[in-house]
């Protein structure tokens, strides 16, 4: 009996050190997410289809003062701007009230860049576009040696699809070094979906084991492939992380929308405003 007990505790130390060994072996090869926005074909990128209204608000000066006006430029820092089509359909919204923009969008998929570079080429403003993409990683972008202060910076969902907290954190520092003081983030992130979702409730149970943090899942290909992860954030949780990066005046509006992903399912997402301090 008791050699019995001892093979089955060896048995069971075996097999929880396999799964050890994967999780972690995982985790390593999904956790940099850069690797998959990197390879992933521009097209494929998912993004929502325009930006909110308080966001578009803040953009165009009527929801924050001190701002230099809009007979000047306001300079905006698009953080993952995929292929360009908000940056510039932000750009054009701009243009028909008055609002001179000056985008400067940062992703590290080269393909997106290519696109969004074309886009802007072709742009049917007057004058032009004053946009401009390069690629970059912007979990420690710095170019405040080249670039001046912005006004703005832009960050639409790729917070919950960077990588860890670590990555998430360095995210939010390099929007605060970005922006001039006084600046506005404006920041949507995928928000706690289990009480509007059943199947997010599912992949939270699921790959928490393998993730190893709540609301922190796999987000896979239809042939099941793992693509990268994803973290979906409670209001609280993505305050705390805003404010620890150095920010202030951070409020959120949480919304019950269709999935990026998933258009045929609900989802909450947060859109967040907030300030570099004076």
């Amino acid at each position: 009996g008791i050699q019995r007990r001892g093979r089955s505790l060896l048995i069971k130390s075996v097999l929880l050190a396999t799964l050890e060994i994967k999780r972690d072996s995982l985790m390593t090869a999904t956790m940099d997410s850069e690797q998959c926005w990197k390879a992933m074909a521009a097209a494929d990128i998912p993004s929502k289809r325009s930006l909110h209204d308080c966001f578009t608000a803040a953009i165009h000066g009527k929801a924050r003062k001190g701002w230099r006006g809009n007979d000047s430029v306001c300079r905006v820092l698009d953080m993952g701007c995929g292929d360009g089509r908000i940056a510039l359909e932000l750009e054009e919204a701009g243009a028909e009230v008055g609002v001179k923009l000056e985008i400067l969008g940062i992703d590290c998929n080269a393909e997106a860049i290519q696109v969004a570079s074309k886009r802007a080429e072709e742009s049917m403003l007057d004058g032009g576009s004053l946009a401009s993409f390069a690629v970059g990683q912007v979990t420690s972008l710095d170019i405040t040696g080249s670039e001046s202060p912005f006004d703005v910076v832009l960050c639409q969902l790729v917070i919950s699809v960077v990588g860890d907290r670590q990555q998430r954190l360095g995210l939010l520092q390099a929007c605060l070094r970005h922006l001039q003081p006084g600046g506005v983030l404006l920041l949507s992130a995928s928000g706690a979906s289990e009480h509007v979702n059943a199947e997010y409730k599912s992949l939270y149970f699921q790959d928490q084991e393998i993730t190893g943090e709540a609301r922190t899942y796999l987000s896979r290909a239809p042939d099941g492939t793992v693509l990268y992860v994803t973290h979906h954030f409670d209001k609280e949780e993505l305050h705390a992380l805003i404010t620890e990066a150095g920010f202030e005046n951070v409020e959120t509006k949480e919304e019950e929308e269709a999935s990026s992903r998933r258009p045929d399912q609900k989802a909450i997402f947060l859109y967040t405003t907030a300030a570099r301090p004076p």
